[in-house]
């Protein structure tokens, strides 16, 4: 309903400039902008439209209506689009050689992808993304070249001979009845499980198999299947439509570290060994592993089903390792200053990748007279890389300000929820409030109204103010579920982001599907009853609904509290690295383990009542 209301308003403020002789561009763009934070596209393409009218060369558009190009698949508009702000661009950003790489890899033009990739990397924050994207486009450039030069063998061999190609130990056969390829396996040696990566084109009755060192057959039926284009390309006018789904993810168990696996074809009584890989080391990690699982191609609207029988079972087992190998480290708890007696609520902070927003945060706990007299303050170090620093840091900022704290060191990363739960387990407080280091309040008493509403509110197990950007604008107000029918998942939405607080609908405490874990109070027991911030998801986004659905599973709320305010410098935007890159996968495999766990109660709270 809140959605609607301000929909109305675009679409009212886009007519008005539409019909006004003296419309303005950047009057525009607003509405254009407000168009695309609801999902309106349609009509914010018109809009942009428009605006080019007035200035054709308005590379902020060019660049919105290349995005909006992509979404709709229209994957050559979007590179000519690109191509245009570059033409007429001296210096073009970073995000133009991105864009127009995305478009092209659609498109299949992988080598003048791998060309823009590079163009963006001298200048782009993100070099490490962008260097993974390109290793993985210049491997699948070489697959493409080498099966055009195999298929170009088999064109100059009417009978279909076999055909042997040995090469970095890689064995491929061609004849008349499959054809197929292993384009790699990865096994971990901590969990045992393994995931092959290969295609596969066959005429009808063929029987295709994986057989390991020891000659098991390994039945492909409970493979991920999914169209290879580049595979059609080369070699669809041998099988047609017959072979479609040729590409092929599978997971495996009881595969060592160095076995070789082949790919094998039968029909009648011929068998044909038709590819052959050694299986690599995934890595030690969850995150490894996630890397290396994500890089491996596959339709983007498919992978909510390739992530439930792949990704999920082969990451959470490295996330179960990881649990129990963090729970024998041992523990460095330091307090500076005298602790305060029985706190009536212990505020934890994780801290990762900086520090230098914690003298920030004293200062503003320091004004707080409340909070000095009920509160507990926990900083965790969440990062090896910063603990040496913080060391240091930590006893001159308590000489400085003279506020008492405590600060936790696990001697690991934990994770966002991993690293509350250990702040939790050292918290002597009656409540907890968890908090970025990049949240500050903007006046005293924050605290207070939160805890008060705990204590007389008990139907409500998490309470969260309105946290603003820097620039005063919202950046949290209550979240609620969006659905991604393009994606088949349900994603955490921000309703309000980006408005003016004056337009906030809520005026006083407010009940919403979720807050953010970026603030956000509850009572210690229940974060207690209900075990705390769940470990399973990678690199953040849904620790926070999920910790508020368990909530609202034994029967309590989440509200939101406009009257408190405080600020919040997190990033308001970053344009993602493509459809198929790391950071937007992840994104995926939160959504859908958060939605199996809990897909019913998203879509009750979803549903207007």
């Amino acid at each position: 309903m809140l959605e609607t209301n301000y929909t109305i308003e675009a679409k009212t403020l886009l007519r008005l400039y539409l019909e006004s002789p003296d419309k303005k561009a950047n009057g525009l763009f607003r509405a254009a902008e407000l168009f695309m934070k609801y999902q309106i596209v349609d009509i914010a393409e018109v809009a942009y439209r428009a605006i080019l009218e007035m200035d054709a060369n308005n590379i902020s558009v060019l660049g919105r209506l290349g995005d909006i190009a992509q979404q709709k698949g229209d994957n050559s508009t979007a590179v000519k689009l690109f191509r245009q702000i570059i033409k007429n661009e001296p210096v073009p950003e970073n995000w133009v050689y991105i864009g127009l790489g995305n478009a092209l890899e659609a498109t299949g033009e992988v080598a003048e992808a791998i060309s823009s990739f590079k163009k963006a990397i001298s200048t782009s924050t993100y070099k490490r993304e962008l260097s993974v994207r390109i290793e993985n486009l210049q491997k699948k450039l070489g697959q493409i070249q080498k099966s055009a030069a195999v298929n170009k063998v088999i064109d100059q061999q009417a009978n279909y001979e076999d055909y042997d190609a040995n090469e970095q130990g890689m064995h491929r056969k061609l004849v008349d009845f499959a054809i197929g390829f292993l384009e790699g396996a990865s096994v971990s040696a901590l969990t045992g499980e393994a995931v092959v990566v290969g295609w596969i084109k066959t005429a009808p009755d063929v029987i295709v198999w994986l057989e390991n060192n020891d000659g098991e057959k390994i039945s492909l039926n409970n493979a991920f299947r999914f169209d290879r284009q580049d595979v059609d390309a080369v070699h669809g006018s041998t099988f047609g439509h017959i072979a479609g789904n040729a590409g092929f993810l599978i997971r495996l168990t009881g595969i060592k570290l160095g076995e070789k696996v082949r790919l094998v074809a039968g029909y009648g009584d011929k068998v044909l060994p038709l590819s052959e890989t050694q299986c690599n080391n995934i890595g030690g990690t969850a995150l490894a592993a996630a890397r290396w699982l994500f890089g491996l191609v596959s339709p983007v609207s498919q992978m909510q089903h390739r992530l439930k029988s792949i990704d999920i079972p082969m990451i959470e087992a490295f996330l179960n390792y990881e649990r129990e190998v963090q729970s024998s480290l041992p523990v460095q708890e330091h307090q500076l200053g005298k602790a305060i007696e029985n706190p009536l609520v212990s505020i934890i902070i994780p801290l990762y990748g900086r520090i230098d927003f914690v003298e920030s945060q004293l200062l503003e706990f320091s004004r707080d007279p409340w909070l000095l007299a009920n509160a507990e303050i926990i900083y965790v170090i969440d990062d090896p890389k910063i603990f040496e620093g913080f060391f240091a840091l930590a006893e001159n900022l308590y000489r400085l300000y003279r506020l008492p704290f405590k600060w936790i060191w696990g001697h690991v990363n934990r994770g966002f929820s991993g690293a509350n739960n250990l702040g939790a387990a050292y918290a002597q407080g009656k409540n907890f409030l968890f908090l970025n280091s990049d949240v500050f309040p903007q006046q005293p008493g924050w605290l207070q109204a939160l805890i008060d509403v705990l204590e007389d509110y008990p139907d409500i197990g998490a309470v969260g103010p309105r946290l603003v950007f820097a620039n005063g604008s919202i950046q949290h107000a209550g979240m609620s579920f969006m659905r991604r029918e393009e994606l088949g998942i349900w994603v955490n939405h921000h309703p309000s982001m980006g408005l003016d607080p004056s337009l906030d609908p809520a005026k006083a405490l407010t009940q919403v599907p979720a807050v953010t874990g970026a603030c956000l109070a509850m009572r210690r027991s229940e974060f207690e009853r209900i075990g705390g911030w769940d470990t399973g998801y990678l690199i953040g986004d849904f620790e926070d609904s999920d910790l508020c659905l368990k909530l609202r599973s034994v029967g309590f709320y989440s509200a939101y509290l406009p009257t408190v305010q405080l600020t919040h410098l997190e990033r308001q935007s970053f344009k993602l690295l493509g459809q198929d890159d790391f950071r937007f996968r992840v994104v995926i495999f939160n959504a859908v383990r958060h939605q199996s766990r809990w897909q019913t109660l998203i879509e009750t709270l979803a549903t207007p009542q």
